[in-house]
């Protein structure tokens, strides 16, 4: 005979997550339990609708609720990324790659929420190398930058959406969001002018913009003040994509010291090329990331030898550590 709390944990009738303890005493969720997790593809797709439910209740909630939501979906994208799920002949590897590119954009989005921007950033890379005609990643990409006011790098990827779409309303769509943020970028135009034209008139120094990073901090007001202190603040990102900040380096300071305030005597010191935003007089030159190269610093080379006399605006630098 079964009892109400039998009832209440029958697949059919249960109205809560079901714990692991609910699932040991159900044998109608053991069912369930085994068909979702039958196969590695499965249960790839299984963590993925998860993710994806999570995440859209979690969009109509606010506060701490939502968060938990949206922290709960990143745990269902990770656990998604993290099955591995090997090619058949009836399913090819670039089919698996474009599947596990819309997770990657999914978890980027839900990073993207909790304001991690750089593990956002770095999660809609990795979907656009695994399919790079997926116009969802790039569309990421636009997103992050818009939060960040980085107008430039927004109107870059909203463009390459716009070769990608097929559907007329998903161009339209795209292009008014393109407009609308080539507008942005033509006053942040105007604003960088105004402060290139009063910091050329105290130094002589040459301005690019957003050494080495996706993402930057825009704040204009702390430009000069930067420059005058002669340092910069530097992030060091390692393979965990876990970022260490040092605050007012100084830019005649070495890599051995940066490495030594971090505790990392043995870790290598690189960056990327290629990844900026050149500002040539009076106009701006957009980034191409195809050309990114990667670059090892020597312990004794100083902060004002890989930056090579190049003012960054508005002071911060990103370095990765292997």
């Amino acid at each position: 005979e079964s009892s109400e709390s039998d009832w209440e944990l029958d697949p059919f009738f249960i109205t809560h997550a079901p714990t692991q303890k609910d699932i040991e005493k159900s044998i109608g969720l053991k069912a369930i339990q085994a068909m979702l997790y039958e196969t590695p593809e499965i249960t790839q797709s299984t963590y993925k609708t998860q993710g994806n439910n999570c995440l859209e209740v979690a969009l109509k909630k606010q506060g701490d609720e939502r968060k938990q939501l949206l922290i709960q979906a990143l745990q269902y994208y990770t656990n998604a990324i993290e099955t591995v799920v090997d090619p058949t002949d009836q399913l090819t590897l670039q089919t698996l790659n474009e599947r596990l590119a819309i997770i990657y954009s999914n978890r980027s989005e839900i990073y993207r929420l909790l304001t991690d921007y750089a593990r956002a950033s770095l999660d809609a890379q990795k979907a656009q190398e695994l399919a790079p005609r997926y116009f969802k990643a790039y569309l990421r990409s636009a997103r992050i930058c818009e939060d960040l006011q980085d107008w430039l790098r927004a109107s870059h990827f909203f463009e390459v959406c716009l070769k990608l779409v097929d559907s007329e309303q998903q161009k339209k769509t795209i292009q008014t969001q393109l407009n609308q943020t080539v507008e942005k970028l033509g006053k942040r135009v105007q604003d960088y002018k105004t402060i290139h034209q009063r910091l050329q008139k105290m130094f002589n120094f040459r301005i690019q913009y957003g050494l080495l990073l996706p993402y930057v901090d825009m704040n204009l007001a702390r430009i000069a003040q930067s420059f005058q202190s002669n340092s910069c603040n530097v992030y060091f990102m390692d393979n965990q994509r876990e970022i260490m900040t040092i605050e007012s380096f100084s830019v005649s300071s070495t890599f051995k010291e940066a490495k030594e305030i971090m505790g990392l005597k043995n870790a290598k010191i690189y960056y990327e090329t290629e990844w900026c935003d050149r500002f040539d007089g009076d106009k701006f030159v957009k980034p191409d990331t195809k050309q990114r190269k990667r670059v090892y610093c020597e312990d004794v080379q100083s902060l004002r030898a890989v930056l090579k006399g190049e003012y960054i605006v508005p002071g911060v630098v990103c370095f990765f550590i292997e």
